[in-house]
């Protein structure tokens, strides 16, 4: 064995213990200290016989607690803080974890013991919103000795973060939420909703590990107008602020918009049809709905039928376009309604017996009375049981009659200013301008074949507006004059093709460039002024070519670009 000595001096070094083995240990832990003392040490070795050897030479050690832990962190995390520091020596048994709402109330509330212990803790009992804690971490080692405490950490504990980007969109039969995740390690998102910002009260909520960020509502009632806000809840069961507030409403507003009772190209058990417009904001699924009239015609849809937000359907009595007139038909109905030539109506009903929409017409009293012709609602937005917002359609489709089936019942209504444009006396070197308002108040298109332009009963100038190769006529007279002219041209390309013009598309865009102004001489050669730069397509450009008798000139919005003798 070995026989191990020690004194807090010299003079007081005696025998404290023994080191027994075969063959005794080499080593020895001396667990019985006291912090801050200074411990001498010798050893002697005994052999089988208990004879002992002369003590060793004499060895001390100033014996110090464990090193405090350094780099302390402190973090709100969902429901509980988080406390983080770095090891500060090996061998450890414990760290002790001491914690206040202020600085003289800190105290020892936990430890963190293991082989080693863990760096890291959560204090799930630091959870009182708007509450500032205050840490501090000590070490200790196998003996029990603690070290000093680390320096003071603190962290104010917060609610979590309201969910940021809050949208609620409708969908077919529910309005659905969608939100970011403001915090991680939320315990669920709380759900408010009201029919107004004062009603806004919680309906519901989203719990998970994480929970999701969408919702779906679908407990709303249709053309109801709905405001909801979210909160977040950590795990502690604190709830954060409500987001912003948004809005959405589940708009079901199906239009009937156009009405053939009285077909002419084939018969009326044939070709009856009627168009149906959504002007809501939501697909609406249409089987189970029911068609009829305010006598005994009833039809139930039985299959699926969609209409999507600005989609229109045609329903009809015959699905055949050989033989119903030439349309294209959705639905068919079948002999379950007719189309009456004079007064009848038509009722759209839901699967829930709620009258969505109906036109009753009046053979001809305030209705248009048409044959071979669609009645056709003016816009969907207009109010379709006033006869007055209803007209005859003059587009002619299929196998001849007019109506506008499956698209925007089209109306082209034209205001033309008929007046006289008539200039007096023009001095030389002066110009006169006068303007020509054509509109189109309709949403048909408006097309101008030509505009002529009379000197007298004489046509000097025409314009042709036929789309292709547009072109302007100068009068011969002017062509052969050797007097000073200048033409003038307020242009606005809108696709390809310009007298003394090309495209180019090397910006990434098309782009008209007028190339040149000519005249051709009394010698027979032709002189030209060119534009160097382009005008931009899609936009009104004012170009003039002059010729004073010496040079020509080429203007680009007043401005000379190019001039040649």
């Amino acid at each position: 064995k070995y026989n191990i000595y020690r004194g807090t001096s010299i003079p007081t070094i005696t025998l404290i213990d023994s080191v027994i083995g075969d063959p005794p240990a080499l080593n020895y832990q001396d667990s019985v200290v006291t912090q801050e003392q200074l411990y001498y040490y010798q050893v002697s070795a005994v052999d089988q016989a208990g004879n002992e050897s002369t003590l060793s030479d004499t060895v001390s050690v100033l014996f110090l607690p464990p090193n405090p832990p350094d780099g302390l962190t402190a973090a709100q995390e969902s429901g509980y803080i988080s406390l983080a520091w770095n090891a500060p020596e090996a061998g450890l048994h414990k760290y002790n974890i001491y914690r206040g709402t202020s600085i003289p109330t800190i105290t020892l509330i936990d430890s963190v013991v293991g082989s080693p212990p863990e760096i890291i803790y959560q204090d799930q009992n630091a959870t009182t919103v708007n509450e500032l804690y205050y840490y501090q971490v000590s070490a200790v080692d196998q003996a029990g000795n603690e070290s000093a405490l680390t320096d003071t950490v603190s962290v104010l504990f917060l609610p979590p973060n309201p969910p940021d980007s809050l949208t609620a969109s409708q969908e077919s039969g529910y309005i659905s939420l969608a939100w970011n995740e403001p915090d991680q390690g939320l315990h669920k998102y709380n759900i408010y909703r009201g029919t107004s910002i004062p009603t806004i009260t919680l309906i519901d909520s989203v719990v998970g590990s994480p929970p999701e960020t969408i919702y779906q509502d679908q407990n709303v009632t249709v053309n109801e107008l709905y405001y909801y806000q979210v909160s977040a809840v950590d795990q502690a069961g604190n709830e954060g602020a409500l987001s912003d507030t948004v809005s959405a409403m589940i708009s079901v507003n199906l239009v009937i918009n156009e009405i053939m009772q009285n077909p002419d190209a084939v018969n009326d058990s044939e070709g009856e049809w009627f168009e149906i417009y959504n002007y809501g904001n939501v697909a609406v699924e249409m089987q189970n709905w029911i068609i009829k009239d305010d006598g005994s015609d009833n039809h139930t849809i039985s299959s699926s039928l969609i209409i999507n937000p600005g989609d229109y359907l045609v329903l009809g009595n015959n699905s055949d376009s050989s033989t119903n007139g030439g349309v294209s038909i959705d639905y068919s109905y079948g002999t379950d309604m007719s189309l009456n030539n004079g007064s009848d109506a038509i009722i759209l009903e839901s699967p829930e017996n709620i009258i969505v929409d109906s036109v009753a017409w009046d053979n001809g009293a305030t209705f248009p009375d048409p044959e071979g012709a669609s009645m056709a609602l003016l816009s969907p937005e207009l109010d379709n049981s006033a006869g007055s917002n209803w007209v005859a359609s003059d587009l002619v489709f299929g196998d001849g009659d007019f109506g506008t089936p499956g698209m925007p019942n089209y109306f082209g209504i034209i205001e033309l200013d008929t007046s006289f444009v008539d200039f007096d006396t023009v001095n030389v070197n002066e110009t006169a301008t006068s303007v020509v308002v054509i509109s189109n108040t309709g949403n048909g298109d408006l097309v101008v074949d030509s505009v002529a332009i009379y000197s007298g009963s004489t046509n000097t100038n025409s314009l042709s507006f036929d789309g292709v190769d547009d072109y302007v006529d100068l009068p011969e007279e002017m062509l052969l004059s050797t007097e000073p002219r200048t033409i003038m041209a307020l242009v606005k390309p809108q696709n390809i093709g310009f007298i003394y013009s090309s495209f180019t598309n090397s910006t990434g865009e098309y782009r008209l460039e007028v190339k040149q102004f000519a005249l051709k001489g009394s010698n027979g050669q032709w002189y030209y002024a060119t534009m160097p730069g382009s005008v931009t397509y899609g936009e009104w450009v004012l170009i003039t070519g002059v010729w004073d008798q010496d040079n020509i000139y080429f203007y680009h919005n007043d401005i000379l670009l190019d001039q040649t003798a």
